[in-house]
């Protein structure tokens, strides 16, 4: 008996844990995220589909705009 209420117990927090809806309202190719250099000094975080916030050691933050023009890729 223990056993089947401990599974359930663990089926039940997989589930709420587990986001798996697929909204998929923007269909902009752009995967709004953060992306970390390779040596981790500088990391970009993605917060519009036109704006970023650029974080190193000596800045946190700084605000930058941009726009991908039809022959950019990503």
């Amino acid at each position: 008996m223990q056993k089947i209420i401990h599974s359930g117990c663990i089926i039940i927090a997989l589930l709420l844990l587990c986001n798996c809806s697929d909204d998929v309202d923007d269909a902009s190719p752009i995967a709004l995220g953060i992306w970390i250099s390779s040596d981790k000094t500088d990391t970009l975080d993605f917060i519009s589909q036109n704006n970023f916030q650029k974080s190193n050691a000596f800045m946190r933050k700084d605000h930058f705009d941009y726009a991908l023009l039809p022959n950019d890729s990503i």
